[in-house]
């Protein structure tokens, strides 16, 4: 939202992100993890926060979720998550909860709550996608339903 972001989970990464392009590479699907490419003598720590400047607009945030949500329903399939919707309703509240309040993007106002709530609708979304591929139904086999309910 074009301001710096105190909460949400924006504030408080400490992950790797500064190298020399031969030592490491991205991994994990949101690039949450490194791997070492070559032997590493020294790692250090910034002293300093680091201003990261992830999207032009919000516009732009909504196209790269979507992105993100394949990611995020291959990663709920390897788990075996079966989903209904139950677990659905509480995924959905606990990133809410742990973005809004854990997180303390309510320190952020409008912007710290609209960034709650995209998440949280972001894995409502996946939950969504990944449910309706656990209950699909086959169109032949729909029209079949559909004929017969006409019966």
């Amino acid at each position: 939202f074009h301001r710096p972001m105190k909460g949400g989970g924006w504030a408080d990464w400490n992950l790797v992100h500064l190298a020399k392009r031969e030592v490491l590479r991205f991994g994990g699907m949101f690039h949450e993890t490194i791997i070492l490419t070559k032997e590493c003598k020294k790692i250090g720590q910034l002293t300093n926060k680091m201003h990261h400047f992830n999207d032009d607009s919000y516009s732009e945030r909504l196209r790269k979720s979507m992105t993100y949500q394949e990611e995020v329903v291959l990663s709920l399939e390897k788990r075996n998550i079966k989903v209904g919707l139950g677990n659905m309703i509480i995924a959905l509240f606990k990133e809410f909860l742990v973005k809004y309040f854990y997180k303390k993007g309510i320190l952020d106002g409008t912007p710290g709550f609209i960034s709650a709530f995209h998440s949280s609708f972001a894995i409502f979304k996946a939950y969504a996608l990944l449910w309706e591929k656990q209950n699909k139904i086959e169109r032949k086999k729909l029209e079949q339903i559909i004929n017969d309910s006409w019966k």
